[in-house]
């Protein structure tokens, strides 16, 4: 296996060699999506042992709030915040998806964004905290739609993802780097100040596309943040990134000589390798929704990995089903809810059953239905 370390600032080095199933030489707990034939697509975890409630929300469908998909969405104590790429819109609906309204609008001027690429929720101060990567400013909106303030994103890098701790008024911001670090800010929100913790190591070759993402999750007690061409999953505390485990994708990682466009539409890849799409949390678990490329025969099939950070049980790929609730099965991707009380997927209605599209009245060409399963 080939491990990989992360230059700090403050250096925390460790020597990440090769290691046992379990754990690595240095006693940090490991966890592999190496080996596929460890998949097990009948793999079910009970839905039921996390989940209380399930509310089927389906977004109002009208002429002015036409939603093709969502690509972002947000849970606060009273609202839900869509985003949809393909419309360019940012929408905002109640809990029961009544429509009230878009909040900003595509273009170039003072409160308007060019291109979202990810939103936070600062709960209580009812803030929502925008990332317009293209028009190169964090744009900060009320909860009611109203444009408030706005300052600039780091400069010299591609920085497209960030998370926000309000209770620290800190934003952690992450470049996109093709690099065994990314480059990792903490910004404080009062004095503007920022900090380094790490700092890449290579520049991007001439034709690489940017591949290596980096993903936040934050559960019950830690925020972690995982680096595609990184194996160590850090805690982010006490101002500095700590190693806490290691997540090893080997040799189904795909290699920066290989990056190209042709790499995502081959119809038929040759090379079974793994794209990481998403990292969220489920109380105290880990959740990584990730696609293999060539699967069997299939060009991308997507899979949800799960586990608690320092325990044993690990499944490289699970389905959460019920006799209660809709499944969430085939690596459906879903989204923490407000103050980590739900999860929430968006589901197109032509995939929920007739039974679902009857009993809510959901018309096979309206808008995605949101399911919110309430947490335990």
């Amino acid at each position: 296996i080939r491990m990989k370390t992360m230059k700090l600032i403050p250096i925390l080095f460790l020597c990440l060699v090769s290691c046992n199933k379990g754990t690595n030489s240095n006693g940090y707990p490991t966890y592999s999506l190496e080996d596929l034939s460890a998949i097990n697509l009948q793999m079910s975890l009970p839905l039921d042992s996390f989940v209380s409630e399930m509310n089927v929300i389906p977004l109002e469908t009208q002429d002015y709030s036409l939603i093709d998909n969502v690509d972002l969405l947000r849970e606060s104590e009273n609202y839900l915040f869509v985003y949809s790429e393909k419309n360019g819109s940012f929408y905002r609906f109640d809990k029961q998806g009544k429509y009230l309204g878009k909040i900003g609008a595509r273009g170039q001027g003072p409160e308007e964004f060019i291109g979202i690429k990810q939103i936070e929720l600062d709960n209580g101060q009812q803030e929502i905290y925008v990332m317009d990567y293209m028009g190169r400013k964090m744009k900060i909106y009320s909860f009611e739609g109203k444009f408030l303030r706005a300052f600039p994103l780091p400069e010299n890098l591609a920085y497209t993802n960030f998370t926000l701790i309000p209770e620290q008024k800190t934003i952690y911001y992450v470049s996109s780097q093709n690099s065994i670090c990314p480059d990792v800010l903490e910004y404080e929100i009062p004095t503007g100040k920022f900090t380094q913790l790490s700092k890449h190591e290579r520049e991007m070759g001439k034709g690489e596309f940017f591949f290596g993402q980096t993903f936040f999750a934050e559960t019950n007690s830690s925020l972690y943040m995982y680096h595609y061409y990184n194996d160590t999953v850090y805690q982010i505390k006490d101002n500095k990134l700590t190693p806490d485990h290691l997540l090893v994708l080997g040799e189904r990682i795909v290699p920066w000589e290989d990056l190209g466009p042709e790499l995502l539409t081959d119809p038929k890849p040759r090379i079974k390798k793994i794209q990481i799409n998403k990292m969220a949390s489920l109380k105290d678990y880990i959740c990584i929704f990730y696609s293999v490329m060539g699967y069997k025969g299939i060009s991308r099939k997507d899979f949800m990995c799960i586990y608690k950070p320092g325990e044993d049980s690990f499944h490289p790929h699970a389905n959460l089903t019920s006799r209660h609730f809709l499944n969430i099965a085939n690596g459906l991707p879903f989204n923490t809810g407000f103050q980590g009380k739900s999860i929430l997927c968006a589901i197109l209605p032509q995939y929920l059953s007739e039974d679902i599209l009857q009993k809510y009245h959901i018309d096979e060409e309206d808008n995605p239905v949101i399911i919110q399963y309430i947490l335990k």
